[in-house]
């Protein structure tokens, strides 16, 4: 069974079930980074912190948000996103890219 096919039958079978929750966070970052789908990996990391957006997968959801973003070719929201997980997730490892990235976005 493929990931697409076995996440839309957890939804169906548990929809709102902790699995199903973490399932979104998962599988959104599997579309973003190898199926190269980073419009529903957003819509994934969107239901995952609506969700629970402070859950164990938070500061990974809010990372694939950014990312997803950025390929999407959305500055402004990109630029909100890393905000976002910089004041959520302060002492986190990806803090440095998230500067980095905040700099190339302002840059003229």
């Amino acid at each position: 069974m493929d990931a697409g096919r076995a996440f839309t039958d957890l939804g169906r079978r548990y929809p709102g079930s902790r699995e199903e929750i973490v399932g979104r966070a998962l599988y959104g970052q599997l579309l973003l980074d190898q199926l190269g789908e980073p419009r529903r990996a957003l819509t994934m990391f969107e239901r995952y912190l609506a969700a629970d957006p402070s859950g164990a997968l938070a500061e990974e959801a809010r990372l694939g948000r950014a990312q997803a973003l950025r390929r999407l070719g959305q500055p402004h929201e990109e630029r909100s996103a890393w905000l976002e997980l910089m004041r959520e997730h302060p002492g986190s490892v990806h803090v440095a890219a998230a500067r980095t990235r905040l700099a190339a976005l302002d840059a003229p």
